[in-house]
């Protein structure tokens, strides 16, 4: 069949013969069951509460009926099989699952000992589905928020209609944690500050980013100073034995142990499995974990940084409140002084659903618009060309603080801005209007390959600036979006008889090194056995998804996935911006060695952009901070995604075969197709 599928270096939409299972095939590949089936605490603590609450049952000469709500694939269901349940009724509403539970209870020879409703749990009616309500309830239907994939309406509904009065419940209880901190990372994912430049942001511009969660592997981040140490703020039960509200708002007094501004409120939460809350699955960082020298890595569920409303400066051992809500599937945490706890109290928020604003730009690009070196390099780039250059026109639509600096720095006749999105476009009109320097600033409603001869009428360009940040950048080599774009404006510049005089960045630059992943590599390993059920009906199909899925690459912020390096970096394509015409096919390959120990499981990659033809060292880097050294963790940039690709086969380097072995490395671009690939492979 035909499929259209959008081009994230051209623009375009383009039109590619699929299989008849294309959509479904990329559906499975992407579900990422692959990491919870490796979370092996998971696993073992969810066999351990269930074993449990079967035993008790057993014990008092009842049934035991079990409904396994979400079952995936059907690990769950096959575990209560095991612990001795009479009945289990499995339900799973993901249709490529429903297949891969179908074979994997097969293969463990268990097809007649669970029956499987291909419906909501919400759907089921008992008597028509179900036999008899279920006194036993197991399921796992958490995310890292606990309640953002809609857990509270799934225990609620289970109790109220699928669950008999007295059932037991696998979790039983949650309880979650916030900690409230210092740190100006947090502060520059959240805030835009232009105080270095004295300029003013309207209030309604100031958190960019909205209020939506932050998922982050916290035991990585360390540049914060915690301010209180962990608060309980939530308890939810799952078996009944108090309702869960849809809607509840707390707010708790505290102390400050130290002097300092809130940037931040860290979150987790602890699943306890039994309903004795002798059994613990937590979610919580190292510093805060119950075993922290045994803790278990897992992606699926991490922790999150929920940000205040205003910034407030607290002293040691000053009292304040922290208010905590939650509906039935977002949270929300804010930080007040103490003297604000009779308004906070009488808020008109306690029984509303949470308004978490508007997202213009993601927590990683707030940081880039943050970070003051850049921004000093963009203006001082700026200035070394202003004596020759009138016009600048400013090519983004990710939202850009350019127009603004240039405006405020610069000397530019007129600065042409193009900013497609409405609402970007309103707060940077909101800014400009702040600080009065909206009278050279000329803002067009489109994109770089969207312009039209018309827009540029009696606009004789001299320099063309983009920091290459671009919606529909996913993977360095997007970047090469701009130069598409520039083809474009190239051939209205013709028509006008015009010339772009200086290109800025004038050259992207690829790298790649051969890292050894701790764990990251595991979302995508075969899971084979796990807990003694065979799974390799799961990793068959989702590995058969995968090899017809579109992506040979993934974003990954890396600084959140401890890697060591196995190789030298290396640069394995560049490309000028000035080119002009390019339409012959870029293919070569590059051979490098393997340089340490350690277990080959995957290719980092990243890119550079340089500003300056007469200076390297102005340039931005998306990827390494430091030179890798071997044997300790690569230092990564916190405010880019890196690409990386994870081996299907991993090569365990040591002594014996790394001076044999070595890295070849094809890259291939297609300019007139706008398509670019990039592959390795391990010779001895």
């Amino acid at each position: 069949m035909f499929t259209s599928k959008f081009n994230t270096m051209t623009g375009a939409l383009d039109w590619e013969i699929q299989s008849d299972d294309y959509d479904y095939q990329q559906e499975l590949a992407r579900a990422g069951f692959a990491d919870m089936l490796h979370d092996y605490e998971r696993n073992r603590l969810y066999y351990a509460g269930l074993r449990k609450v079967i035993r008790k049952l057993k014990s008092e000469n009842k049934a035991v009926n079990v409904l396994d709500i979400g079952t995936g694939t059907g690990l769950l269901s096959m575990m209560a099989v095991s612990c001795g349940a009479d009945t289990v009724t499995a339900c799973e509403a993901f249709k490529p699952m429903v297949t891969v539970a179908k074979k994997c209870i097969e293969a463990n020879g268990m097809k007649d000992r669970i029956k499987i409703i291909e419906k909501r749990s919400t759907d089921i009616v008992v008597g028509i589905d179900m036999d008899e309500k279920a006194n036993v309830l197991v399921t796992e239907v958490f995310d890292t928020e606990l309640i953002g994939e809609g857990a509270i309406s799934t225990f609620t509904h289970a109790l109220d209609k699928l669950l008999v009065a007295d059932c037991y419940v696998v979790p039983d209880n949650a309880i979650m944690y916030v900690q409230i901190v210092d740190s100006q990372l947090c502060h520059d994912w959240n805030w835009l500050d232009l105080s270095k430049y004295n300029l003013k942001v309207p209030e309604d511009c100031k958190k960019l980013a909205g209020d939506a969660i932050f998922d982050v592997q916290l035991t990585q981040f360390h540049e914060f100073k915690a301010l209180t140490e962990p608060i309980e703020v939530f308890r939810f039960s799952f078996s009944g034995k108090k309702p869960i509200s849809f809607n509840e708002m707390n707010v708790i007094e505290a102390f400050s142990k130290h002097d300092g501004r809130v940037a931040g409120v860290f979150m987790w939460w602890v699943l306890r499995m039994d309903y004795e809350n002798e059994i613990l699955l937590s979610c919580a960082p190292s510093w805060a974990h119950h075993a922290p020298n045994d803790m278990q890595w897992r992606d699926h569920w991490m922790q999150a940084i929920y940000f205040p409303s205003e910034l407030i400066n607290l002293k040691l051992n000053e009292k304040f409140l922290i208010s905590c809500q939650h509906d039935e599937y977002s949270l929300k945490f804010d930080v007040h002084k103490y003297s604000e706890k009779e308004r906070i109290l009488n808020s008109q928020h306690k029984n509303q659903e949470i308004d978490l604003g508007t997202t213009l730009v993601s927590r990683n690009r707030l940081a880039q618009l943050n970070d003051k070196k850049r921004n000093d390099l963009f203006i001082e780039i700026l200035k070394k060309h202003e004596i020759d250059s009138k016009q600048l026109l400013i090519a983004n639509d990710d939202f850009s603080i350019l127009p603004i600096l240039a405006a405020s720095e610069t000397n530019y006749n007129k600065i042409y801005v193009l900013e497609s999105n409405r609402f970007r476009r309103r707060s940077l009109i909101n800014i400009l209007t702040l600080n009065n320097l909206e009278e050279r600033v000329i803002i067009i409603d489109k994109n770089l390959s969207d312009l039209e001869s018309n827009d540029l009428i009696n606009a004789q360009v001299d320099i063309i600036l983009s920091e290459s940040s671009f919606n529909s950048i996913v993977l360095p080599w997007d970047n090469l979006y701009f130069y598409y774009g520039l083809e474009h404006l190239r051939s209205l510049e013709s028509n006008n008889s015009g010339v772009i005089r200086k290109i800025i960045p004038y050259k992207l630059r690829l790298f790649v090194i051969a890292i050894s992943m701790e764990n990251l590599d595991k979302i995508r390993s075969p899971v084979g056995v796990c807990e003694g059920f065979d799974l390799s009906e799961f990793d068959r199909v989702i590995l058969e998804a995968s090899s017809k899925s579109d992506g040979f690459m993934e974003p990954h912020p890396l600084w959140e996935y401890p890697s060591k390096p196995l190789s030298d970096l290396v640069e394995v394509f560049e490309f000028n911006f000035n080119s002009q015409g390019v339409s012959e096919p870029f293919k070569n390959n590059f051979k490098f060695g393997l340089k340490e120990n350690g277990l080959l499981n995957g290719f980092a990659l990243w890119h550079v952009l340089e500003l300056d033809e007469n200076n390297p060292r102005n340039l931005i880097n998306t990827g390494l901070l430091k030179e890798p050294e071997f044997g300790k963790n690569l230092v990564w940039s916190k405010e880019y995604k890196q690409a990386v690709h994870i081996m299907e086969k991993k090569v365990e380097i040591n002594d014996s075969n790394r001076l044999h072995s070595s890295v070849v490395c094809n890259v291939s671009f297609e300019p007139v197709l706008g398509k670019f690939n990039i592959d390795f492979k391990i010779e001895n």
